[in-house]
């Protein structure tokens, strides 16, 4: 009984951790997000150059499989420049993505409306790509933010960076659009085709035919991204969906698990584990405890052992009742059975003898009508 109640402590145990786990910290994950490639400045009226971000699992955790993600591009714009001045597409080279983009105040967000290709597994990486750039007379200053979420819209990681946009008529830096775009190298000819992107115009021209008026409410729909367009549509053409993991404001909501798998499932499991090893457990017990009983001498069969007091051992047992089921008629008298039926049965009896006795006396006798004679064939 000690072994099944440690058993037991133990399995409640493991499942006690085993929820633990599942409700552990996004941090345990171990996944990041960097900003590995970003222009330091970028001409209005150029070709723009690429950001791009990668998201890494730093360590296994509590998760085993592989995850969908899903990217989130925040760009708030001060400084003069206008959010209609900024273009902002993805490259994603021959496959094409289907994005949420919201322009809302000075903020222009691009959400993934479905998931990336690739999965994020154990020890591994995503990457992501951008091309930004900007048209107007105007100039200033782009705050980037690019954050990676899972498909239950729980954050992996963010990272941010600030791009200087300079206009036309400034002198060209060391880190405009072209310096910028050269360090990407082959890791970035997948959007050099595009040439230069299709923006919305100045901000004090006249908005294009079948766009909506200012004060509007926005509509909702799906962008396709094809190899070498532009994903960038009139102010306020979709609205927030809700699953950001941005809150208003922008402010970041707080990480929660990054197991990849829902925690009621950890919680089933558990339970199931408990249940089987119960079941083993009990099983167990029976085994051993029938077997011992099995093994347990009767009453009466060690020497000097004193019989039971009741049944056919007792002092009111039931003469010519004894052995098994004897207890069961303790105290009862015994009547021997009268009429028809005794009569039967006792010339029944009487000729089964008869015959027994008869073919007895053939087998033994050794005359000529025995079968213990010589045989004749």
């Amino acid at each position: 009984m000690r072994r099944v109640r440690s058993a037991a402590g133990w399995s409640a145990a493991a499942t006690l951790l085993t929820l633990v786990l599942s409700a552990a910290p996004a941090s345990a994950a171990g996944t990041d997000v960097r900003i590995t490639q970003a222009p330091r400045a970028v001409r209005t009226g150029g070709t723009g150059a690429e950001l791009a971000a990668v998201l890494r699992r730093t360590s296994g955790g509590t998760a085993q499989v592989c995850q969908r993600i899903r990217w989130t591009l925040e760009a708030r714009v001060s400084g003069g420049l206008a959010v209609g001045d900024l273009q902002v597409r993805r490259v994603e080279g021959d496959r094409p993505t289907l994005i949420n983009v919201r322009r809302d105040g000075n903020l222009l967000r691009l959400a993934d409306q479905s998931d990336d290709i690739r999965r994020l597994c154990r020890r591994g990486t995503v990457t992501t790509r951008y091309r930004i750039s900007a048209t107007g007379a105007t100039g200033g200053s782009v705050a980037v933010t690019v954050s990676a979420v899972d498909r239950q819209d729980e954050q992996l990681g963010r990272a941010n960076r600030t791009v200087t946009v300079n206009a036309a008529g400034a002198a060209r830096g060391a880190g405009d659009d072209g310096a910028a775009g050269g360090a990407a190298g082959a890791d970035g000819a997948a959007g050099a085709n595009g040439g230069a992107p299709a923006g919305n115009g100045n901000r004090n021209a006249a908005p294009p035919p079948g766009a909506a008026p200012e004060g509007a409410p926005p509509a909702t729909a799906p962008v396709a991204v094809e190899p070498g367009g532009s994903t960038t549509l009139p102010a306020g053409t979709l609205p927030d969906t809700g699953s950001s993991v941005f809150g208003p404001g922008g402010s970041p909501v707080a990480a929660g698990s990054r197991t990849g798998l829902p925690a009621s499932w950890f919680a089933t499991g558990g339970l199931l584990l408990v249940v089987g090893a119960g079941l083993l457990l009990a099983f167990y017990y029976r085994r051993r405890v029938g077997a011992a009983a099995r093994r347990r001498p009767g009453p009466g069969s060690r020497p000097g052992a004193a019989p039971p007091t009741g049944g056919a051992y007792g002092a009111n047992r039931v003469p010519g009742r004894q052995g098994f089921g004897s207890a069961r008629g303790a105290g009862q008298r015994v009547t021997a059975p009268t009429g028809a039926a005794a009569a039967w049965a006792s010339d029944t009896l009487r000729t089964i003898g008869n015959r027994a006795g008869q073919w007895r006396d053939r087998l033994t006798d050794s005359g000529p009508g025995g079968l213990g004679g010589p045989r004749r064939y």
